[in-house]
């Protein structure tokens, strides 16, 4: 916080199908009606909890011995030299005077010997399923937390990189060009002063991959929470007692919604150092999709460089009231993003999340009705990092008023005082961008500050207001406006709504165009045969990382593939009945991708040549094909092959016709 702060068998059965499809399509457009009006407010809701892949262990060697003994899994660490805190400390105290700026936690710090790239540093060899391994560790002692920037970053197809915690366990993974495929980012931070980065080939071919880390940022600064013993050190930094934990405040008379709770994020991001800030997603029309669509201060963050360092840190809360706090490495997390609209009028910015939120998050409702000043208002947000906290008042529009934050673009409140006379809750730096909730739970405002004769304490209200930039104005802002993007549906392919394996669909042929959207689609595909069913997937990096499975009907799993390629194929040897393939979004905004579907069964002549278990006028108009000398595929020529001898030809014409007949 700043102080200034969604089998025909005929030609007639054929041509009774496009006469249905064309009434049908004509009978959409006209049900669709007028263009709605643009709602004004906009109810909550919640992400679904999409079960992920579990990312892999270590693969250096001895690695089960040392995690059996609960220690770091080590090689010979680039370890960064002593540093000092104690002028960066003073320097932020000033600076947190000053109006607009995030609270700053870490800096830069080049690396003592220069890149660190494969063929410098590390360690290479290869683990006993081929899987090429080159693994580095990164130490800054005394670092509450550390990130490593990959100033270049280029990966053959398949492999992947991961970044491993103090636990052992991998974080996160990149493939490609790494996160958003820019070729250059900042990697995940694992919570602690050291950080192991390994990067795994399956191939196990002999080419380095294009990995460059120039520098890391050093996270000197960590809150603790009201009532915590004192300070160990001056790098802590202690909360006002009148922060009140959110969990205390689910109940009579209160009533904080989870999803409400739940919506709210702890940011990080880094910007030539590392800073705090808060903010929360937003619900938008479409009811069957989950965009990231997520609120704070545009003094936070402006520019989409900036939105590409963003780490958000979701439930990040105790685990019930005055309970036990999480570690950060254990909560859900989004990084990067995508700048949508941003403006200083109203101090906010609008972006979208690099992936759909899927761990349970919530998403706030909003209402471009600005609240009376007879109405209770509610924040909820992180003040310095800290587990989630809240805090409630009343708008008012006289005491201190600061003529650069007009009441035309800024909201003004006080936060109620409880029966000892202190705050019940109140914002501090770092709180920065989260919402302000109406008394229907609806996002009213951003936090930008205060606006004070003396910095906020626990019991003066006549001394500061808060500062909400509106957002009434903020919806109306941006071209497009970020109400724009709140009142669009997100078009999915018409299949819907597919998305459990209950709901799944026809395949609708062998090689096909679809879009995932949402998180899952399901398709059902025939075995008229004992065989081996195969399908391929292909999409775009660039918009998804899209995962696979073959199922059968009831759910047991035959195939996956969860590899960090670009194509995935499931495939199983099956007897004849239904099987279900399922596709799964498991990182960006969905996009177009194509299936292949390949059956190859035992060689049986068949009527049904194509292998599409049905015997229709395609095959026949397949047999007439190859007649006329097209080349048949190996498992046409078995199956259409009624006389064994080798080849199809006139003398298997009547045997097919028989076959096509008969039931």
């Amino acid at each position: 916080m700043s102080d200034h702060m969604s089998a025909p068998r005929s030609l007639a059965v054929i041509s009774t199908l496009a006469l249905i499809t064309t009434i049908a399509s004509i009978a959409g457009a006209q049900n669709a009606g007028p263009a709605q009006p643009v709602p004004v407010s906009m109810e909550g809701e919640v992400a679904p909890v999409q079960i992920e892949a579990g990312l892999p262990e270590s693969r250096l060697p001895g690695r089960a011995d040392r995690a059996a003994a609960g220690e770091f899994l080590t090689i010979a660490p680039i370890e960064l030299g002593a540093f000092d805190a104690s002028a960066l400390l003073a320097e932020d105290k000033v600076i947190e005077t000053n109006p607009n700026v995030p609270i700053r936690i870490g800096v830069q710090r080049e690396l003592p010997k220069g890149l660190i790239t494969p063929e410098t540093d590390g360690q290479w060899f290869v683990d006993a399923d081929g899987t090429r391994v080159w693994a580095v560790e990164i130490a800054a002692p005394g670092a509450y937390d550390i990130r490593a920037h990959f100033s270049k970053f280029d990966l053959p197809e398949g492999a992947e990189v991961f970044i491993f915690g103090d636990a052992g366990r991998a974080i996160e993974s990149y493939s490609g060009r790494g996160m958003m495929q820019l070729g250059e980012f900042w990697g995940v931070s694992p919570g602690g002063p050291r950080l192991l980065i390994e990067y795994h080939d399956s191939k196990g071919r002999a080419q380095n991959p294009t990995i460059e880390i120039d520098s890391i940022t050093h996270m000197y600064r960590n809150p603790i929470e009201p009532g915590d013993p004192a300070p160990k050190d001056t790098q802590q930094t202690q909360l006002l007692a009148c922060q009140k934990d959110v969990n205390c405040f689910l109940g009579p008379p209160w009533n904080v919604p989870l999803y409400i709770r739940d919506s709210v994020g702890r940011m990080t991001f880094t910007d030539g150092g590392s800073f705090l800030c808060s903010g929360g997603l937003l619900a938008d029309i479409d009811p069957n999709t989950f965009a990231g669509y997520f609120l704070t201060a545009n003094h936070c963050l402006s520019t989409q460089t900036v939105v590409n360092t963003l780490q958000i840190y979701w439930l990040y809360q105790t685990n019930s009231c005055g309970g036990s706090t999480p570690s950060l490495a254990s909560v859900p997390r989004s990084t990067g993003g995508t700048l949508l609209t941003t403006s200083p009028n109203s101090d906010f910015t609008f972006l979208r999340t690099r992936n759909d939120p899927n761990q349970g998050q919530g998403f706030a409702g909003w209402s471009t009705t600005m609240p009376p000043n007879t109405e209770q208002v509610c924040g909820v947000h992180h003040p310095a990092g800290a587990s989630k906290k809240v805090s409630f008042g009343h708008p008012v529009t006289t005491g201190q008023i600061c003529e650069d934050l007009p009441i035309t673009h800024f909201l003004y409140n006080d936060w109620d005082l409880d029966t000892n006379g202190q705050f019940i809750g109140v914002t501090e730096g770092g709180s920065s961008g989260s919402p302000l909730f109406n008394a229907s739970w609806q996002v009213v405002g951003q936090l930008f500050g205060s606006c004070q004769s003396a910095a906020p304490a626990c019991n003066n209200p006549n001394q500061f207001n808060n500062v909400y930039g509106r957002f009434n104005q903020s919806y109306n802002t941006g071209f497009p406006s970020t109400g724009s993007y709140l009142i669009s549906t997100i078009l999915d392919d018409g299949f819907e709504d597919n998305d459990t394996l209950g709901t799944a669909v026809p395949i609708g042929g062998d090689f096909v165009g679809r879009k995932l959207v949402d998180f899952d689609d399901y398709w059902t595909v025939q075995m008229c045969g004992a065989g081996n069913l195969q399908v391929v997937g292909v999409f775009s990096a660039s918009n998804m990382d899209m995962d696979m499975e073959l199922r059968t009907t009831g759910g047991t799993l035959l195939s996956s593939d969860l590899s960090a390629a670009t194509t995935k194929t499931v495939q199983a040897n099956v007897g004849p009945g239904t099987y279900v393939v399922h596709c799964i979004k498991s990182s960006g905004w969905g996009g177009d991708y194509t299936m292949t579907t390949t059956r190859t069964f035992s060689c049986t002549p068949s009527a049904d040549i194509t292998a599409n278990c049905f015997k229709d006028s395609l095959d026949a108009a397949r047999l007439v094909d190859i007649l006329l000398g097209s080349p048949p595929t190996a498992q046409e020529l078995c199956r259409g092959d009624f006389n064994t001898n080798g080849a199809i030809e006139g003398d298997d014409i009547g045997p097919f016709v028989t076959a096509l007949m008969t039931p």
